[in-house]
Parts: structure tokens; sequence; C-alpha cells
């Protein structure tokens, strides 16, 4: 196949002398060599050399360079070379190139290589044709010339050398001179090395079949050219059978494939085997793997693998977090959560207390809590405060003994009713009833969820202000719907108002006497002692109730008249003085229990003494 050059038209150099013949004493001493007996070669080498024959000169070279048959002696080797070289010894001519050029044993002399290389290439020795292309190639000795460069290649790629095949594909490629860019050319010089059994050109022409560029596209020629070169261990045939079974689907024989790639030192396979065991889709999920493979990848300077790396090791991180959280006992748990706590790491160091306070830990569950009444996110910031969670949390505290818990949690539970009643305040102010009741107030039911809620979370102002409504009826809704005897508002079911009423009424009166509200103890007495419908009404006492409601339980009535004005309601010393003016059995020893009762008595002794 012709080259870029017209070769019959044009000549790179004049051409030399035909190369010598060895002489049949020559030829004894290449079988000795080869066969390992050194001192028969050496002895017939020497004797072709005295008898002027340029080949047994380089080969008695030889034996001094190697010390083969006679002591080693570079300088000699050189000498006899030198002298091959001259009378023509294209092996000699070369084994000088190579000296100069790598600078082994004489000083390093790129010109004296490039002249030696092209002496031996002018009369086809393949070897100093490759050499010479390569000194083109990469400029060395001369300036660098890629076309002369493809002119050598093609020359040994003509006589069958599969280096020189390969190496003038891969010019063709147009990867050193895109003016050179000839895919034909490319395709067919790198089957030619494959077909000779070269691994890389058969990934290559393979990759060529695959595009379909410089021959028709086939993908079984492509597959059947993949396999041959990834079953000589070739990396880049690896990785590219592993994409094919990819195309394929055929997952295993992927990572098979991808797996020798990567072992092999291809930075792309490393990379993309990386990936895999991060995402666990073909192979099962292994991070450690998966960061060994990022780490090869970055070595063999593949962009993406460092940020990769950066990212694997963040999952470790969470990996090693989690794993932490499913092995660690609860003191454990919440001494590393308050270690990254205190580093204000609250990402990791809140599920470690969560863990410790599901797990029971008293200390963790006030931890907890303290912190949903603070409002701390994963990152530190600011949110709004979740006051329901708190309260679970400080509860669980509470009950297991936690030091503060008690204290922490009433204040919890005080805001949140305090918040919810606010709510509810807001919401009777901001609603006025439609003008066809006659209502010109609030509308007691839009609030009462919200009451509601905070009574049952022990605001007592809730309480209280909830009994009042149901029993006294201070909103005019109220006073509407105990007169018209309609469905109450807030239940949606058809009963009997009053006796709802009275006793929606009477629920938080109680709810409000468990914490010791002085007023609401006091009407708590008049209805034990009078009964809910009457409990407005101050004459009783000099005429009874109506319905004979009246003396029904005197005592407990009168001690808890006893236990409100003690807690300060002056109202129910005055009621009980009220009784015993009207012989209310027990009333005079209930008023005598009282403290303001007590106090006149001391302060009326002290008087009488005066």
């Amino acid at each position: 196949m012709m080259g870029i050059f017209n070769r019959r038209k044009k000549k790179i150099v004049e051409t030399s002398p035909k190369p010598p013949q060895p002489s049949a004493v020559c030829e004894q001493g290449r079988e000795a060599y080869e066969n390992g007996d050194y001192d028969a070669a050496f002895a017939l080498y020497r004797k072709a050399a005295e008898e002027g024959d340029a080949i047994g000169i380089n080969g008695l070279g030889l034996c001094y360079f190697y010390g083969k048959g006679v002591e080693k002696d570079i300088a000699k080797a050189i000498e006899l070379y030198q002298k091959a070289a001259e009378l023509n010894s294209l092996s000699a001519q070369f084994n000088l190139a190579v000296l100069y050029k790598n600078g082994r044993h004489v000083e390093c002399d790129e010109k004296k290589a490039v002249y030696f290389y092209s002496k031996a290439a002018e009369q086809g020795f393949q070897k100093a044709q490759l050499g010479l292309a390569e000194c083109c190639k990469n400029g060395i000795g001369m300036e660098k010339d890629i076309k002369k460069a493809l002119y050598w290649y093609e020359k040994a790629a003509e006589q069958g050398n599969v280096q020189a095949q390969r190496e003038t594909a891969s010019i063709y490629t147009g990867a050193f001179d895109m003016t050179l860019k000839n895919v034909e050319q490319e395709a067919y010089w790198y089957e030619k090395a494959a077909e000779q059994g070269d691994a890389f050109s058969q990934y290559a022409i393979g990759n060529c079949y695959l595009r379909g560029e410089g021959v028709k596209k086939s993908f079984y020629r492509a597959k059947e050219w993949t396999i041959r070169s990834a079953e000589q261990e070739n990396e880049y045939g690896e990785f590219q059978l592993a994409n094919i079974y990819a195309e394929e689907e055929d997952w295993e024989k992927y990572i098979t494939w991808l797996t020798g790639a990567a072992v092999l030192g291809l930075g792309a396979a490393q990379c993309n085997l990386g990936a895999e065991y991060v995402t666990g889709k073909h192979v099962e999920k292994d991070l450690e793997k998966a960061l060994h493979w990022m780490e090869k990848a970055r070595e063999n300077n593949i962009p993406q693998a460092a940020r990769a790396i950066e990212e694997i090791k963040g999952m470790l991180k969470e990996e090693e977090y989690e794993k932490g959280l499913q092995e660690l006992d609860g003191e454990q748990l919440l001494s590393l959560g308050q270690d990254y706590y205190q580093k204000s790491d609250y990402k990791h160091a809140i599920p470690y207390i969560e863990k410790a306070a599901k797990m029971g830990l008293p200390s963790a569950q006030a931890m907890f809590g303290a912190w949903y009444t603070k409002g701390i996110d994963t990152e530190g910031r600011e949110i709004d405060v979740d006051l329901e969670k708190a309260q679970y949390w400080m509860e669980k505290a509470a009950e297991r003994g936690a030091p503060n818990a008690k204290e922490a949690l009433r204040n919890i539970i005080r805001v949140r009713a305090v918040d919810i009643y606010n709510e509810g305040v807001a919401k009777i102010k901001e609603r006025v009833v439609e003008p066809t009741l006659g209502l010109t107030v609030e509308e007691f039911s839009e609030a009462q969820s919200y009451l509601e809620k905070a009574g049952e979370l022990g605001l007592v102002e809730a309480q209280v202000l909830l009994a009042s409504h149901y029993l006294y009826g201070d909103c005019r809704c109220i006073q509407e719907l105990r007169s018209r005897g309609i469905e109450a508002l807030w239940t949606g079911e058809s009963m009997d108002t009053k006796k709802s009423m009275q006793g929606l009424g009477m629920y938080w009166l109680k709810k409000a006497v468990e914490q010791e509200d002085a007023n609401s103890m006091f009407i708590y007495a008049k209805c034990l002692l009078w009964g809910p419908d009457n409990i407005d009404t101050h004459m009783l006492f000099e005429t009874g109730c109506e319905d004979g409601s009246g003396y029904q339980d005197t005592k407990e009535a009168f001690d808890m008249a006893v236990r409100a004005s003690d807690l300060g309601c002056l109202e129910a010393a005055d009621w009980l003085l009220m009784a015993e003016k009207n012989h209310y059995p027990g009333a005079a020893e209930a008023l005598r229990r009282t403290k303001v009762y007590q106090e006149w008595e001391e302060k009326e002794r002290k008087r009488k003494e005066w």
C-alpha cells in the first residue's frame, strides 16, 4: 500500500549500498548464540570478523556488549558496532542509533541516533524504520514531522510489522495532525494489526465497527473484535466490552469486565466502577470499595473523581454515624450527642439525643424536650418552636425523675396553654353574631375549641372562662341559646341545652378547683349546696331552694368554702358567715376553721387582754 508520499517519484533520502550478507561462519556463530553456546558463538563471530564480515563484526560486538563468551567490555562493543555500521551492517546501525538516542554507555546524541536510524531504515530494516518514525513523531534529533513519521511507520507496516501498523493507524485518527485524518486508513491498519493479535488494535477496530467509521457498522464484528482484545487483558478492550454488555443489559458480565478494566488501571473504568459501588444498582453497595476505586481514578487524572471522593467520604461518615446509632446504648448516644452539640453540629447531635430519648434515657428526653422548646433545627438555625413535641418529651423525662423536668414541663404547658387561650380569646373578640338573632356580642362557639384545648392543658384562666360561660351565660349568645332551647352550637347534637350547659360548666369548674383556684372553689361550694342553677342567687340562706335541692351536702360544700377562703377568696368567708347566721348545719364549725375567723379571734383575744 502506498503512503502519503509518492515513492516512485520522490525519495526521502538517497539509498545506500545493498546490505551485506552473512558468511557461513557468521551463520554458525548466530546459531550457536541463539542456542546459548556463547563460547562457540564468540569464537565463530571473531573468525568471521577477522575475515571482514560486517555481520560477524556486529555479532562480536554483541558478545562484548552483553558479556557472552567473553568478559563484558562496552567500549569494545561500541567500537565494533561502529566498524560494522561503516560496513553497512543494518543491525549495527540500529544498535548505535538506540545507544545514541537513549544515552546509554555513550553521550546522548540524538542527531547521530537519527543518522544511524536513517542508514538502516533506507535499506528496509523494520526496527530502524520504527525508530526513525518515532524520532520524526516526537521531534528527537530533528524537527517534529508527523508526515515523515507516517511515511516511515507505513514503510514498516507494509512489511507486516504489527507495531508499525498500529502506529500508522493511530496517526490516521488525526490525533497528531488533523490534516492526516483518514478513517478508512485508520480502520484498515488497525484491522491488519488486529489480525496479527495486537490487543489494542483489536479494541480499536472493534470501536470502528461499533461506530461505523471507516468500515460498515456491525455490532457483531465490533463485539467479536472487542472480546478478542478483552481476552488478552487489554484494559480498553475490557472497558469497551463492559459497555457492550451494558447495552445488552447483561449486568453480571458488565461488572465482570468493568472490574477487569479497572484492575488493569484504566481511569475511566475505575471511576465508573466506583460509581456502581456508590449506587448499588448493579453490584452490592459498598462505599469502602467505591472510595478505593475513585481514589485510583483520581490518580489517573479523571476530573470528576476528586469531587466524588468528597461525597463518598461524607456518605461513609453518615454510614458510620447510622451504624453508631444502632450499636450504642443510651448513655453512649447521649454523650456523643452532647459532644456534637458542643461543636454546634446540630445535624448529628439531634439524632443521637433523639435515639437516646427513645431508649428511655430521662436526661436525653429532657434535653430533647428543651430543644423543641428553643426550636433548633438540624442546621442549628432558629425555627418555629414545637411545644407539643417539647411537652411530650418533657413528660417522659418527668415520669422518670429527670432533674427539673417537672418544672420545665409546667412552663411548657403553661406557655402552650396561654398561646392557645389567647388565640381563642382573639376568636371571640373578632367574631360578631349575625344581626337576625339580635346579638351584638361575641359568639362563644368560634373560640370553644381553642379554650377547651388550653383548659385541658391546665390553664386555669381557660377553665374558669369555660365554666363561667357554661354556668353563668355571661355571653348573650349563651343566654339566647338557653332561652330558645336550640341545638348546642359547639356540639352539633340535639339535646337538653340547659342540662348540657350545666354538665360542661361543672366539668370545667372541677378542673379549675383541682388547680386550687379560690374563686372556682367558692362557686363549686355553692353548687354543692344549692345546685348549679341557683349559684347566682344570694337570698337562698333565708328562703331555701325552690326545688328543694338545698341542704343536700353542707359538709362538703362548707369544707370547699373553707379552702377557698384560706386561698384568699374573702367572699367565701362572708358566705360561711351568712350560713352560720341562718343556722345551716356545720356552718359555724366551718367558719371557725377559716384563717380569717382564726385571725379575727386572735385579734379579739389580744384586744381583751390589753
